[in-house]
């Protein structure tokens, strides 16, 4: 039987506990084949995911936002479905059936946000320290582009501040051109002379 309808006869037989179990091994098994996509597709959505990451924490990542991104939870329920072999039966791409996708929707919504892979495995130290290389990698490039917005967030600033004070230098010129051009077209009054004056 194929996965939709494993999960439509779950739902109908109000057996929710089982589709939960089955959609948590899907993803998984999605986050195991394909951690490169996973981390695209989180990254795209604007959540924060790094390939280099242990799985066990992009899985953990990808649980904990699929019932707060609607988004996320439609593209993951139909990449679940889809490599599940349910395909169009003329071979034209993908046909989701509505009513398994909308159930698959309702199961990722409900799955626990804090599982992980191996919940009951305890992490070697060796992972422990992949995980912690991979945190601390990750900080550095959040603390680079964060620099990177900083200068790029001064540079416009003084680059906005050079072009007022060109501007303000540009009208006061102006207003003296302005002033002088004036001046020197304003017809003279001619003063009369000493002579005239002591003459009368």
């Amino acid at each position: 039987m194929s996965l939709d309808k494993i999960i439509l006869e779950n739902e109908r037989l109000g057996k929710a506990r089982n589709n939960q179990k089955l959609i948590e091994i899907k993803l998984k098994e999605l986050v195991n084949k394909h951690p490169q996509q996973v981390a695209d597709l989180l990254t795209l959505l604007g959540i924060k995911a790094s390939v280099l990451a242990p799985k066990a924490v992009l899985y953990s990542t990808l649980v904990k936002y699929i019932p707060k991104n609607s988004e996320l939870r439609a593209t993951i329920a139909r990449v679940i479905l889809e490599n599940s072999g349910y395909a169009s039966a003329d071979g034209q791409g993908m046909a989701i059936a509505g009513g398994a996708l909308q159930a698959l929707g309702g199961i990722l919504s409900g799955i626990g946000r804090n599982k992980t892979i191996n919940s009951t495995t305890p992490l070697s130290p060796e992972q422990l320290q992949r995980r912690e290389e991979a945190r601390k990698k990750q900080q550095e490039e959040d603390d680079k582009k964060k620099k990177t917005n900083m200068a790029i967030g001064i540079g416009v600033g003084v680059v906005a501040l050079i072009l007022i004070i060109i501007g303000i230098n540009y009208a006061i010129k102006k207003n003296k051109a302005k002033e002088l051009a004036a001046t020197a077209g304003s017809p003279k009054v001619a003063k009369p002379s000493l002579d005239k004056l002591n003459a009368s």
